[in-house]
């Protein structure tokens, strides 16, 4: 375990590969089916974890190579609980501004204005939402981070306003290394204040090869470095009106491994390598230095300690912060951030995508698992590139792809400059099974984000396995990287073959509902077991249909969103409407969240407000943080409400809600349909029913 920009898969297969991030975080189901517990070994220094399966019983070693070391041990509970714990000592995510959960587009290959101009006309034309543009590295003067090329991007400071008179936003990437150049400021500035990462041999700053040639890397420990890093970010906030930063290859990536002198050939070591080569044990058996930079590198403080050895795997970890510290204090807005490496608690700070994957269905099925470790991580905002980065996807999977990106909470297309186009509007296959996925995306938006902003004030996951949820059911785990659950209230199962449309798949033991009319009850709860079913279901891809199943004893938002929304700021001007899925005792719970965005008064500038169904009515009540009274969207209005699985309520005539202030409003007749058992309720006035000032919805029959 040694942070390093690496596109290559772990499959678990000793000696392993390096990889983007740092987290030596497990957790063990234990003899008690109904618990979980934690280890978190906390330390920066490189490491192998190996386990072993021996008879009835599992061991983990960890194999270290020195450092600081502290182990925290998480005691027993349910697998939540656990997380929760771990995101305390960590610290817990950060909140994000609501247009971050659109829909992004991405490419390392959109060569000049004129092709984003073109990509953006033909979303429009196709009346695909689209909530995030962001450019690799085209935009770039030989590909130095903070540089505009103007001969090829002249006007783009002007589309991007044009983007935000849209509610569209835009990204730009900052690659880790600052090119050694007399002639770029960036370098020049970091020059003559030292605040460059030093080499142990020539005490001058530590070179290496990066995409803009010889370059070195920002010490971002060195007390000179927070208001270096501002004004640059300052000044290219200037010059490109950006909303989020992409900081990518902060590993930090290295085309030489080690140190390069000027006359270096890649992959050339002109220093020795005895630093490493004195270690008692060296993880995965390959050089530490391998893409990488030096681990004998200097940093500012402790002569000894203030090593790259020690602190390469925090590199990424403290540029998020000082980056995102740059978003709160000089741009006054949320930080929307995100990282190719992370370390324990770089979710208070920035988010990640899941790295250079491959265009194959083995690698969308990998997203999964990685979607489900970084929630655990404390990353929960997190998602892979869809359709892939290199090679080429089939028109099959860059469809099936998107249908299952739909329910990443970081849903974003990037792909390779020689790669075939992969836009949801490419060809009809990938462009009807894309818009319908993006559109029933949208209609999601107000639930993911409260979910994810549940994780912000207390922890835990987002995307969960369903053994999380039903841990005594050992069946559960044939599920484990194949579906997931997203919040507590959505399952999602993919298609993730060639040539079907159908997957075989065990549905624990709970009502469980299509997403897809709500009526399609796929498995009933068993009274009498504990077991559930296996069960077959169909997706195709004409785009009526995904793979979406809602579980009992939950309530959350949905917005019936058509064609025309082009961003998830319009969301705002759509009233909602709240799905009850009661369980075998007709009981219910959701929760729903609104805020001002504010960027630092996040706790008071809230309202999360939780809803549960009891016999014959929900009840309103808060959650956490206060009424809000500045918030005045249509959106937090309930413009109806659908129970599901309602033959109880078959005779009710009579509904109402009651405000907080206690007045009562009579509301229409409610409505039952036999053939689906869906019982409707819904205001007279559909912007009366706030509910910001909601107490209870009830609901009778006639005396």
């Amino acid at each position: 375990m040694c942070i390093r920009d690496s596109q290559r898969r772990v499959h678990g297969v000793p000696p392993g590969n390096n990889m983007y991030g740092f987290h030596p975080f497990y957790m063990i189901h234990t003899h008690n089916p109904r618990t979980f517990a934690g280890v978190f070994l906390l330390t920066s220094n490189p490491m192998d974890v190996m386990i072993k399966h021996i008879g009835m019983h599992t061991e983990i070693d960890h194999i270290l190579t020195g450092g600081i070391l502290e182990m925290f041990l998480i005691g027993k509970g349910s697998a939540e609980e656990v997380v929760k714990e771990y995101h305390y000592v960590i610290g817990k995510p950060h909140p994000l501004p609501f247009w971050a959960f659109g829909y992004h587009q991405s490419r390392w290959g959109y060569e000049n204005i004129d092709y984003l101009k073109l990509v953006l006309r033909r979303f429009e034309e196709e009346s695909i939402p689209l909530d995030g543009v962001w450019m690799d590295k085209d935009f770039m003067v030989n590909h130095r981070s903070f540089t505009l090329d103007t001969r090829r991007w002249f006007g783009l400071r002007e589309l991007i306003d044009e983007l935000h008179s849209k509610g569209k936003h835009f990204v730009a990437i900052i690659d880790a290394g600052i090119a050694k150049d007399e002639g770029y400021t960036v370098y020049t500035r970091g020059l003559e204040a030292g605040l460059f990462i030093k080499s142990n041999d020539t005490k001058e700053p530590l070179l290496g090869i990066t995409w803009a040639g010889y370059s070195v890397w920002v010490d971002f420990l060195h007390p000179g470095t927070p208001n270096y890093w501002a004004k640059i970010l300052q000044e290219f906030h200037d010059l490109i009106n950006f909303d989020a930063l992409w900081l990518d290859t902060n590993e930090p990536s290295n085309f030489c491994d080690g140190e390069c002198p000027d006359h270096a050939t890649y992959h050339y070591y002109y220093f020795p390598l005895d630093y490493y080569d004195d270690l008692y044990y060296n993880p995965t058996h390959r050089p530490l230095e391998a893409k990488t930079v030096s681990v004998e590198g200097i940093h500012s403080g402790d002569p000894v300690l203030a090593t790259e050895f020690n602190y390469h795997a925090m590199y990424g970890y403290y540029q998020s912060k000082m980056t995102a510290n740059f978003f709160v204090e000089n741009l006054k807005k949320r930080p929307f951030i995100v990282s190719s490496s992370t370390f324990p608690g770089s979710g208070r700070y920035a988010t990640h995508w899941l790295g250079d994957n491959y265009s194959t269905w083995v690698d969308m099925e990998l997203s999964i698992a990685g979607m489900i470790h970084f929630g655990m991580y404390g990353i929960p905002f997190v998602g892979a590139n869809i359709c892939g980065y290199s090679g080429n996807a089939t028109d099959r999977l860059c469809a099936r792809w998107m249908q299952l990106g739909a329910f990443y909470p970081f849903m974003r297309n990037h792909n390779n400059p020689s790669g075939s186009p992969q836009e949801p509007y490419v060809n009809n296959t990938i462009k009807i099974a894309s818009k319908h996925a993006i559109l029933t995306r949208y209609s999601l938006v107000r639930y993911i984000y409260t979910e994810y902003m549940r994780t912000v004030l207390h922890g835990g996951t987002l995307v969960r396995p369903l053994t999380f949820i039903f841990p005594e059911d050992s069946d559960t785990y044939s599920t484990v990287d194949t579906s997931f659950m997203l919040g507590p209230a959505l399952r999602v199962t993919p298609i993730l073959q060639d040539h079907t449309d159908k997957v075989t798949t065990y549905f624990p033991n709970a009502n469980w509902f299509s997403f897809t009319g709500f009526h399609e009850k796929i498995l009933e709860f068993n009274v009498t077991g504990n077991k559930g079913q296996m069960k077959t279901v169909s997706c195709g891809l004409s785009g009526d249909t995904l793979n979406v199943h809602i579980k009992d004893n939950t309530i959350f938002p949905l917005q019936e969103v058509r064609e025309g929304i082009m961003n998830v700021l319009e969301l705002h001007n759509h009233s909602v409407s709240l799905i009850v899925a009661p369980d075998h005792f007709h009981h219910a719970y959701g929760e729903i969240f609104y805020d001002t965005e504010h960027h630092t008064n996040f706790n008071a500038e809230h309202q999360s407000i939780a809803m549960r169904l009891f016999g014959w009515e929900i009840g309103f009540s808060l959650a956490s943080g206060k009424e809000l009274t500045t918030y005045n969207h249509t959106d937090m209005y309930i413009e109806k409400i659908k129970i599901i699985d309602a033959a109880t309520f078959e005779k009710a005539t009579v509904a109402e809600y009651t405000t907080s202030d206690g007045q009562k409003v009579r509301m229409k007749a409610p409505s039952y349909n036999r053939d689906h058992k869906i019982l409707t309720l819904e205001p007279v006035d559909v912007h009366s029913m706030n509910i910001l000032k909601l107490r209870a919805v009830s609901w009778r029959e006639k005396p």
